[in-house]
């Protein structure tokens, strides 16, 4: 791919930041670029590429026949944001897409944040539903609801499970102790009865073009555009605000990095229906008119979370062939997919024979560590791929560079910086800029740091006063200012179908509350591209029995199904090393019964 050099350094935008010319000191960097920060809201961005190309069509949902044009996404949002006006929505007000796999979730996101509602995304729900739903529209604070009702309407079922009441209000000014800021319901199936998407855009057709102007006047760059919930270090959810100069900048940069635009690029991702984080990603289609992708391509829903009600193995929920055949018939040249899917290709070499894949050349893989053997492996697949240290936080703090051909940068590190981003890897004790090389905290300050958490605690424990962000990530920086991934803080273990963080805490404490469990330890083996396998470890109460299937049946009903640990071990005791008495390493805890 045709790219720039700036100083004796590939990049693929001639004012990408690049690594200085000098090695550095300490393990301090800000990397800068001469292109200035985009002053705009998420909203203007559509009408923008509108006004210039009405007629082209950036997002294609190939499972669906739907081919969305600039045009029609405009007039599409704008027909549902009068429906959320007529509703008696406003600026401020937050509204949670869930589960929606197809061009219903790009025109909500416009829609609620053109007129300044806050979007939240849920791109699928863990058993039991119904308790997933409640902690998250608690959680998240959300007023607004439009709900996937999911195969056989089971998501539809979930949520009557807490509002028995749903049909008689018909969706509408809902009153509920168990979701107190919940005000309506929105389904997107006009076979349900209330209120659906179809019928909110009706009701909005009392709203004028005026007062929809107006309603989007108001909304500045520095208005909170995106909530998303991240589990935090302690398992319990934190909600997290984003603006719309963060995420329309964030954008860009990782656009200029991975040379999405360079040429007509045509870019791959995961199903709104896999991955949540596509509230971002929507925005890549309209970011900005130099700088974008010829289409956006969502190959069906690739991992499957309904697989098991539609008859088929999980195995077959992954979904890899029809990825590859999305590929094939699109010729898509970047695919941003988690790497479980090319993990799972690897071990299908017989795919690859039957898909022709050739026009494949880049792509970016976050969501788990990859070990360097995996991304050697991968790259197979992906000749010039980039890896990035991300999170819900920051989304992007650092990127490699797809044709940097130092091969510890390639595969060794997390990348350099983006534009316009400062990173720092401090002592934990002191706070203090550690030397080159030396292993310490992440963190960085810049445009696409979360604007704050709801909770002013959280908030004060994760940002400096001076805007530094602490990732809770360990790594190091070498002279040139990439940096070096070396684990997290807290113990983390990774959910294997979805890429979610899981902690050990939540599990443990259920598994205690079982009346014939005396303590319990939980413990994470690696697996590959898949995260961690994860495994409880229980000590019985003196002259109780209990299997591991009783186990396995307690934490199911007690646990959402990311939480449910894969493997039960029941133990005589543990080893437990130094004056707190903690549980020693994993492989020293395996001489069960």
């Amino acid at each position: 791919m045709s790219a720039s050099t700036s100083a004796t350094f590939p990049v693929e935008h001639p004012d990408d930041a690049v690594p200085p010319t000098e090695p550095l000191k300490t393990s301090y960097i800000h990397a800068t670029s001469r292109l200035p920060l985009l002053a705009t809201t998420i909203g203007s961005l559509l009408t923008e590429a509108t006004a210039a190309d009405p007629d082209h069509v950036p997002l294609i949902y190939p499972e669906y026949n739907q081919h969305l044009s600039y045009r029609e996404w405009l007039q599409q949002s704008d027909r549902l944001a009068k429906g959320f006006l007529a509703l008696g929505c406003a600026k401020g007000d937050r509204v949670t897409i869930v589960a929606f796999p197809d061009k219903t979730f790009p025109i909500a996101v416009f829609a609620a944040t053109s007129i300044g509602m806050i979007c939240h995304a849920q791109a699928y729900l863990f058993e039991p539903r119904s308790k997933h739903l409640e902690m998250l529209v608690n959680k998240a604070k959300i007023s607004v609801m439009l709900l996937f009702p999911g195969i056989n309407d089971v998501n539809v079922k979930a949520l009557k499970e807490i509002l028995p009441d749903l049909d008689k209000c018909e969706g509408r000014n809902i009153t509920s102790e168990s979701l107190p800021t919940l005000r309506h319901v929105v389904i997107g199936d006009a076979r349900v009865t209330g209120l659906t998407i179809e019928s909110l855009c009706t009701l909005g057709e009392s709203i004028s073009d005026q007062t929809l102007r107006e309603a989007k006047a108001k909304v500045t760059m520095d208005d909170i555009s995106y909530a998303f919930c991240t589990t935090g270090s302690t398992g319990s959810p934190k909600t997290g605000l984003n603006t719309h100069h963060s995420t329309v900048n964030s954008m860009k940069y990782t656009f200029m990095r991975n040379g999405i635009g360079a040429q007509h690029s045509v870019v791959g991702l995961m199903s709104s229906a896999v991955d949540d984080i596509q509230i971002d990603c929507v925005v890549w289609s309209v970011r900005d008119y130099k700088i974008r992708p010829k289409a956006v391509v969502f190959p069906s829903t690739l991992w499957n979370a309904y697989y098991d009600q539609l008859g088929l193995t999980e195995e077959e929920g992954w979904g890899v062939e029809d990825l590859l055949r999305t590929i094939q018939d699109y010729k898509i040249t970047h695919a941003d997919v988690y790497p479980q899917f090319w993990a799972k290709i690897l071990e299908r070499p017989e795919l690859l024979k039957k898909y022709d894949i050739s026009s494949l050349k880049r792509g970016t893989w976050t969501g788990t560590y990859l070990s360097e053997n995996l991304q050697k492996q991968m790259s197979q697949l992906i000749p010039e791929f980039t890896n990035g240290l991300g999170l819900s936080e920051v989304y992007y703090v650092s990127m490699t560079y797809p044709r940097d051909s130092d091969p510890s940068h390639r595969f060794g590190s997390m990348g350099f910086p983006i534009g316009h981003t400062e990173v720092k890897i401090v002592d934990e004790a002191n706070e203090r800029i550690v030397p080159i090389g030396t292993v310490g905290e992440i963190y960085v300050r810049s445009f696409a740091v979360l604007l704050r958490y709801d909770d002013e605690e959280q908030t004060k424990k994760a940002k400096t006063p001076s805007g530094w962000y602490k990732t809770g990530d360990m790594g190091k920086m070498d002279e040139k200012g990439f940096i070096y991934f070396m684990g997290r803080k807290s113990q983390t273990m990774m959910y294997n179908h979805y890429s979610d963080k899981v902690y050990p805490q939540p599990i443990e404490e259920t598994a205690m509350k079982h009346p014939k469990v005396k303590e319990a330890a939980v413990v994470g083996l690696p697996n590959g591209a898949f995260g961690d396998t994860i495994i409880l470890c229980v000590i019985l109460e003196p002259g109780t029995t209990l299997t591991t299937d009783e186990l396995y049946d307690y934490c199911k009903k007690e646990l959402l199904a990311n939480y449910i640990p894969d493997e039960f071990y029941i133990f005589d005791k543990f080893i437990k090393i130094g004056p707190r008495h903690k549980v020693s390493s994993p492989g020293s805890c395996f001489t069960k019964k």
